[in-house]
């Protein structure tokens, strides 16, 4: 499953929802669909493939930046505030 989390240095991380494609995954973040700014409160957003199991992570997640002026989330890298071996941010 492709989890999608929003996510503030400021107001932490929200799991807003997962999906079975990468392809509607990738659509939702970056059309901003349902919101996932939130009026600025989530500028970054995160896409997990996580299989299941148990401590199940994906080491190389998709990660988005929001662009205001354009009004969609853009593929970018990681946030420098999060640490490189910070993973599993939409299931814990």
């Amino acid at each position: 499953m492709y989890f999608i989390t929003s996510i503030s240095e400021k107001h932490g991380n929200r799991c807003v929802g997962y999906v079975s494609e990468l392809k509607d995954a990738v659509n939702i973040v970056e059309s901003n669909a349902y919101d996932l700014w939130e009026a600025g409160y989530y500028p970054y957003a995160v896409i997990e493939n996580v299989k299941e199991g148990i401590y199940q992570y994906d080491q190389n997640p998709l990660w988005f930046t929001y662009n205001e002026e354009k009004d969609i989330y853009e593929k970018s890298k990681r946030p420098s505030f999060i640490p490189n071996n910070h993973v599993g941010f939409g299931i814990g």
